[in-house]
């Protein structure tokens, strides 16, 4: 079975075409056959962008992903974002059924917790 790991990272431009330093998001996408599972880290628009610490815990969730499911247990929930005071929960684990001839990182793009969160990066929202 062909497997394939890769990461997508998405940021915000200014009015004059600049990445801004502070938000991002950072996905960690794993495919074995038709199965994706892609893993989420977010940064706070208040914390300066690092790709690399982006990737570091998108993929730690993703490997945390994997082993829950090696031990039988499937965790959701892995990560908790302070909002104004309040834990929110957010969901930061995916599992994804890839169809058939479809180009992953396009597949991964349409999907609407992406789109929610890369418009909520774009509104400068958490």
């Amino acid at each position: 079975m062909t497997e394939l790991r890769t990461n997508m990272h998405f940021r915000k431009y200014d009015r004059m075409g600049q990445i801004r330093a502070k938000g991002g998001l950072s996905l960690a996408i794993e495919q074995v056959g038709d199965q994706v599972t892609v893993a989420v880290a977010q940064c706070s628009r208040k914390d300066l962008f690092n790709r690399k610490l982006g990737r570091t815990i998108a993929e730690g969730r993703l490997n945390l992903a994997k082993a829950n499911a090696a031990r039988g247990r499937d965790i959701e929930w892995t990560g908790a974002v302070a909002d104004e005071g309040d834990t929110v929960r957010e969901q930061t684990i995916y599992h994804l059924v890839l169809p058939e001839a479809t180009n992953l990182k396009s597949f991964i793009t349409e999907q609407p917790f992406v789109k929610k969160r890369v418009a909520k990066l774009l509104a400068g929202g958490k």
